[in-house]
């Protein structure tokens, strides 16, 4: 042997090494991967659901129920398009570009306000200031019903985003958040613009940052 040429035996063994952990850590067939998302989707659906009823669930008060069909209809229409950009593969294997996501993150909450000012405005006095409703119950709520679905979308996607693991995980908690609004939008009937920035809009950026702070950990990709 050519004292010069490297040994072949380390790669050799690496390689039976790395064969022998995917042997002992398959991967789970796509089915099992679909079962384990529909299992985390009810759980995490379930926790949201279980705050909001705790909460009395719908309260339509003096609102007409056009504007509370319409504005969560339309809020819950918004979430899901979101969604779609953020979390759909699109053409790619790999996901969309970084762009589209931070864009449908930054987007969501500038429409889902949009929306809400924008329709209520077609109903007299329903965007007046309710001066003992200044939105630190719908800041709370709003929270704690994004929690439930925030942790089970991180759980569907953790180590699986090689690039940008922070935005991803920013973008998580917008979605989660924008799932939340459309509840919080049927248990909240006050449509004052401050009252929605603290209430409604809150929620969203800090589910967003929390999901930046851990999605490094979470989502960013490890090898087997």
């Amino acid at each position: 042997m050519n004292p010069n040429q490297p040994d072949p035996q380390p790669s050799a063994d690496l390689r039976a090494r790395v064969l022998q952990s995917v042997r002992a850590n398959p991967a789970p067939t796509r089915g099992q991967t679909l079962w384990r998302n529909f299992l985390l989707g009810v759980v995490g659906g379930g926790a949201l659901l279980s705050v909001f009823a705790w909460a009395n669930g719908v309260r339509q008060e003096a609102r007409a129920d056009a504007l509370v069909v319409g504005t969560s209809v339309g809020a819950a229409m918004i979430a899901i398009g979101a969604a779609a950009l953020i979390v759909g593969r699109g053409r790619s294997a790999v996901g969309r570009p970084a762009s589209v996501r931070l864009a449908a993150a930054v987007g969501l909450p500038v429409a889902l306000l949009l929306w809400k000012v924008g329709f209520t405005a077609q109903f007299a006095g329903m965007a007046d200031r309710w001066p003992d409703r200044p939105g630190l119950k719908c800041l709370a709520l709003g929270i704690a019903m994004a929690l439930g679905p925030f942790s089970a979308l991180v759980w569907m996607l953790r180590n699986t985003e090689p690039n940008h693991p922070r935005l991803m995980g920013s973008a998580l908690g917008v979605i989660a958040a924008g799932v939340a609004w459309v509840f919080t939008d049927l248990w909240c009937p006050v449509a004052y613009l401050p009252h929605l920035m603290l209430g409604h809009v809150l929620p969203i950026v800090i589910l967003a940052g929390l999901g930046a702070a851990i999605g490094r950990w979470l989502l960013g990709f490890r090898s087997r």
